[in-house]
Protein backbone atom coordinates (compact mmCIF):
# COMPACT_ATOMS: atom_id res chain seq x y z
CA UNK A 1 0.00 0.00 0.00
CA UNK A 2 1.49 3.32 -1.10
CA UNK A 3 0.41 6.37 0.86
CA UNK A 4 1.12 9.87 -0.41
CA UNK A 5 1.31 12.38 2.43
CA UNK A 6 0.56 15.94 1.37
CA UNK A 7 1.74 18.45 3.97
CA UNK A 8 3.85 21.51 4.58
CA UNK A 9 7.55 21.69 3.81
CA UNK A 10 7.93 25.01 5.62
CA UNK A 11 10.37 24.94 8.49
CA UNK A 12 8.89 27.62 10.76
CA UNK A 13 5.55 25.97 11.52
CA UNK A 14 4.23 25.13 14.97
CA UNK A 15 5.77 22.09 16.61
CA UNK A 16 2.34 20.54 17.06
CA UNK A 17 2.10 20.15 13.26
CA UNK A 18 5.49 18.48 13.15
CA UNK A 19 4.32 16.22 15.99
CA UNK A 20 1.25 15.30 13.92
CA UNK A 21 3.49 14.47 10.94
CA UNK A 22 5.70 12.39 13.23
CA UNK A 23 2.69 10.45 14.56
CA UNK A 24 1.32 9.79 11.07
CA UNK A 25 4.73 8.79 9.70
CA UNK A 26 5.37 6.50 12.67
CA UNK A 27 2.03 4.84 12.02
CA UNK A 28 2.89 4.44 8.30
CA UNK A 29 6.27 2.97 9.21
CA UNK A 30 4.88 0.57 11.84
CA UNK A 31 2.31 -0.74 9.34
CA UNK A 32 4.93 -1.24 6.63
CA UNK A 33 3.21 1.02 4.11
CA UNK A 34 5.27 2.73 1.42
CA UNK A 35 5.57 6.51 1.74
CA UNK A 36 5.31 8.88 -1.22
CA UNK A 37 6.42 12.48 -0.69
CA UNK A 38 6.88 15.65 -2.67
CA UNK A 39 10.55 15.49 -1.75
CA UNK A 40 11.53 17.98 0.91
CA UNK A 41 13.79 17.47 3.91
CA UNK A 42 12.19 20.31 5.86
CA UNK A 43 8.96 20.98 7.71
CA UNK A 44 6.33 18.29 8.10
CA UNK A 45 7.61 16.56 4.96
CA UNK A 46 11.07 16.33 6.46
CA UNK A 47 9.65 14.86 9.65
CA UNK A 48 7.76 12.22 7.64
CA UNK A 49 10.94 11.40 5.75
CA UNK A 50 13.01 11.05 8.93
CA UNK A 51 10.43 8.82 10.62
CA UNK A 52 10.11 6.50 7.62
CA UNK A 53 13.65 6.38 6.29
CA UNK A 54 13.96 2.72 7.30
CA UNK A 55 10.90 1.96 5.14
CA UNK A 56 10.34 2.29 1.43
CA UNK A 57 10.15 5.97 0.48
CA UNK A 58 9.74 7.41 -2.98
CA UNK A 59 9.91 11.11 -3.73
CA UNK A 60 9.15 13.27 -6.71
CA UNK A 61 11.04 16.56 -6.67
CA UNK A 62 10.53 19.54 -8.97
CA UNK A 63 13.75 20.90 -10.49
CA UNK A 64 13.32 24.09 -8.48
CA UNK A 65 13.93 22.03 -5.31
CA UNK A 66 16.51 19.63 -6.75
CA UNK A 67 19.17 20.56 -4.18
CA UNK A 68 17.07 18.91 -1.48
CA UNK A 69 17.72 15.45 -2.94
CA UNK A 70 21.17 15.42 -1.32
CA UNK A 71 19.41 15.24 2.07
CA UNK A 72 16.99 12.52 0.90
CA UNK A 73 19.50 9.72 0.47
CA UNK A 74 17.30 6.97 1.97
CA UNK A 75 14.65 7.20 -0.72
CA UNK A 76 14.12 6.57 -4.39
CA UNK A 77 14.10 10.09 -5.83
CA UNK A 78 12.75 11.31 -9.15
CA UNK A 79 13.40 14.78 -10.56
CA UNK A 80 10.63 16.28 -12.69
CA UNK A 81 10.32 19.64 -14.39
CA UNK A 82 7.39 21.21 -12.53
CA UNK A 83 5.32 20.90 -9.37
CA UNK A 84 2.35 19.92 -11.55
CA UNK A 85 4.34 17.06 -13.05
CA UNK A 86 5.48 16.15 -9.56
CA UNK A 87 1.90 15.82 -8.34
CA UNK A 88 0.81 13.89 -11.44
CA UNK A 89 3.45 11.30 -10.59
CA UNK A 90 2.57 11.23 -6.92
CA UNK A 91 -1.12 10.81 -7.76
CA UNK A 92 -0.43 8.07 -10.31
CA UNK A 93 1.71 6.08 -7.85
CA UNK A 94 -0.40 6.43 -4.70
CA UNK A 95 -3.14 4.13 -3.47
CA UNK A 96 -4.15 6.61 -0.76
CA UNK A 97 -3.67 10.36 -0.75
CA UNK A 98 -3.52 11.66 2.81
CA UNK A 99 -3.58 15.40 3.34
CA UNK A 100 -2.27 16.84 6.59
CA UNK A 101 -2.36 20.59 7.25
CA UNK A 102 -0.36 22.62 4.77
CA UNK A 103 -0.26 25.76 2.68
CA UNK A 104 -0.97 26.65 -0.92
CA UNK A 105 1.02 23.71 -2.30
CA UNK A 106 -0.94 21.24 -0.19
CA UNK A 107 -4.25 22.83 -1.19
CA UNK A 108 -3.21 22.77 -4.85
CA UNK A 109 -2.54 19.05 -4.59
CA UNK A 110 -5.77 18.45 -2.67
CA UNK A 111 -7.91 20.27 -5.22
CA UNK A 112 -6.14 18.52 -8.10
CA UNK A 113 -6.73 15.14 -6.47
CA UNK A 114 -10.41 15.89 -5.82
CA UNK A 115 -10.98 17.04 -9.38
CA UNK A 116 -9.18 14.04 -10.87
CA UNK A 117 -11.20 11.69 -8.67
CA UNK A 118 -14.49 13.49 -9.37
CA UNK A 119 -13.94 13.60 -13.12
CA UNK A 120 -12.44 10.16 -13.73
CA UNK A 121 -13.84 8.13 -10.80
CA UNK A 122 -10.44 6.63 -10.04
CA UNK A 123 -9.85 4.01 -7.37
CA UNK A 124 -7.67 6.39 -5.38
CA UNK A 125 -8.76 7.15 -1.83
CA UNK A 126 -8.44 10.70 -0.54
CA UNK A 127 -8.31 11.37 3.19
CA UNK A 128 -8.27 14.79 4.87
CA UNK A 129 -6.69 14.76 8.30
CA UNK A 130 -8.73 17.55 9.87
CA UNK A 131 -6.38 18.10 12.79
CA UNK A 132 -7.83 20.66 15.21
CA UNK A 133 -10.42 21.61 12.57
CA UNK A 134 -7.71 22.77 10.16
CA UNK A 135 -9.83 21.89 7.11
CA UNK A 136 -13.11 23.33 8.45
CA UNK A 137 -12.64 26.44 6.28
CA UNK A 138 -12.13 24.23 3.24
CA UNK A 139 -15.29 22.27 4.05
CA UNK A 140 -17.17 25.58 4.41
CA UNK A 141 -15.79 26.60 1.01
CA UNK A 142 -17.13 23.36 -0.52
CA UNK A 143 -20.52 24.04 1.07
CA UNK A 144 -20.57 27.45 -0.57
CA UNK A 145 -19.62 25.91 -3.93
CA UNK A 146 -22.61 23.60 -3.55
CA UNK A 147 -24.92 26.40 -2.44
CA UNK A 148 -23.88 28.51 -5.44
CA UNK A 149 -24.21 25.49 -7.80
CA UNK A 150 -20.52 25.34 -8.69
CA UNK A 151 -20.47 21.78 -7.31
CA UNK A 152 -23.09 19.34 -6.16
CA UNK A 153 -23.26 17.11 -3.10
CA UNK A 154 -21.35 14.32 -4.86
CA UNK A 155 -18.11 16.21 -4.15
CA UNK A 156 -18.30 14.76 -0.63
CA UNK A 157 -18.09 11.22 -2.03
CA UNK A 158 -14.59 12.02 -3.30
CA UNK A 159 -12.92 12.06 0.11
CA UNK A 160 -13.07 10.98 3.74
CA UNK A 161 -12.31 13.06 6.82
CA UNK A 162 -10.46 11.85 9.92
CA UNK A 163 -9.46 13.81 13.00
CA UNK A 164 -7.01 11.49 14.77
CA UNK A 165 -4.67 8.53 14.24
CA UNK A 166 -7.26 6.01 15.43
CA UNK A 167 -9.76 7.18 12.80
CA UNK A 168 -7.01 7.13 10.16
CA UNK A 169 -6.08 3.57 11.09
CA UNK A 170 -9.73 2.47 10.91
CA UNK A 171 -10.30 4.21 7.56
CA UNK A 172 -7.19 2.73 5.96
CA UNK A 173 -8.16 -0.69 7.33
CA UNK A 174 -11.57 -0.33 5.65
CA UNK A 175 -9.90 0.67 2.37
CA UNK A 176 -7.60 -2.34 2.49
CA UNK A 177 -10.50 -4.71 3.23
CA UNK A 178 -12.44 -3.38 0.22
CA UNK A 179 -9.47 -3.97 -2.10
Amino acid sequence: MKIFVGCSSRENIKEEYKDLARSVATWINQNHYDLLLGGSSTGMMGVCYQECKESKIETFVAKAYEQDIQRLNHSKNHIVDTTMERFQNLYANADILLFLPGGSGTFSELLSALEEFRTNKTSKKIILFNYKQYYDGFLTFLNRCIKENFNDETIYSCFEVVTNIEELEKKVGEIICKN
